[in-house]
């Protein structure tokens, strides 16, 4: 029996549409949109939340008021957690599935209880490392209503482009700028840093942000990205990652939760936290350019293939079909 075409609810800009409508074409999928600007810039400011709640809860009345009985999929997790409170039941409605919700084991707030309680209402958390599901499974919540499912990009070129003569490091939330700072006075290597919240304090230059054209610009013209990250115990990191393989960019980030699923030893190399000595050296081996070439071809073969946008969607068209089944998913397993 043919199913309804799934509608996605998201927060994306014009580009990431296009990116996700060419995705789906590929994958031979039909789908449906209803959206709201990205709201990102003023993340974990109060204008943030007094303009994001709003457009959250109008996505979540409209994602339910369009899904005309196909499955919803939920990109932006509070507007899905909010449909999952809004519908009257998990097991007569359609699936509702919620595309990696930020939980916290030490999380607390109304954010966090919100999240919980709508997880535990919606058929199908994917969630994008696998630490991420333990930690999921450790917060008391059903593995088997749990996937592991890696995001993906749209790659940007056929080929990389030769690497340039400084490093790149990009993010906004739970950055460790400090460290960086330190390692890449140890280094002596040219750090360009892009992104920082305002009042971050460091010693390295600083670009204003920009628009994401110009962010895979600014990646490319580098030998390679850099992503330090705070706390391994949290999901963040992977969007500057897969942006940084979709121009052909070696990656050095901090070992994390949310990095340990994408780079390996072939397109970059990761660093415990807080180990400026450790990061330096990983700087300095990311500044060459054998190095940073070699990472590059591995980098962008990753954005074509297995880390490609293409796939993720049709990864989490699988885990539609599974939940319509009635089956369990594997939530350690990614399937390519």
């Amino acid at each position: 029996m043919s199913r309804s075409p799934a509608l996605w609810i998201t927060d994306w800009s014009d580009e990431e549409d296009a990116d996700a409508r060419t995705a789906w074409s590929e994958a031979g999928l039909a789908t449906r949109v209803v959206r709201v600007p990205p709201l990102g810039p003023s993340v974990g400011t109060r204008w943030h939340r007094m303009r994001s709640y709003p457009s959250y809860a109008w996505l979540a009345v409209a994602g339910l008021s369009r899904a005309g009985g196909g499955p919803l999929v939920a990109w932006q997790p509070l507007a899905g957690v909010l449909a999952a409170l809004l519908r009257p039941s998990r097991r007569t409605t359609y699936p509702l599935l919620l595309v990696n919700p930020l939980l916290r084991a030490s999380g607390s707030g109304i954010a966090q209880s919100l999240l919980r309680t709508g997880v535990a209402r919606s058929d199908r958390v994917l969630l994008s490392s696998r630490a991420g599901v333990e930690a999921a499974v450790s917060m008391g919540l059903p593995r088997e209503r749990l996937a592991f499912v890696r995001l993906g990009v749209r790659a940007r070129r056929e080929r990389p482009a030769p690497p340039g003569t400084h490093l790149l490091a990009v993010g906004r939330e739970g950055r460790d700028w400090e460290t960086l700072a330190r390692a890449a006075r140890l280094a002596g290597v040219e750090v360009r840093v892009i992104g920082p919240a305002p009042g971050d304090c460091f010693d390295l230059p600083l670009i204003p942000q920009v628009s994401r054209a110009r962010l895979f610009d600014l990646m490319e013209s580098a030998a390679g990205v850099v992503v330090p990250l705070r706390s391994p115990d949290v999901s963040a990191g992977q969007l500057a990652i897969l942006d940084a393989f979709a121009v052909g960019r070696g990656v050095v980030a901090t070992r994390a939760q949310g990095t340990e699923d994408y780079v390996d030893e072939d397109c970059g190399e990761l660093v415990h936290p807080g180990d400026a000595r450790g990061l330096s050296e990983a700087l300095q081996r990311l500044a060459q350019p054998a190095h940073a070439a070699r990472f590059a071809s591995a980098a962008l073969a990753a954005a074509q293939g297995p880390l490609s946008l293409t796939t993720f969607v049709r990864r989490v068209d699988a885990e539609i079909t599974a939940v319509q089944a009635g089956a369990h998913c594997q939530p350690g397993v990614d399937v390519a």
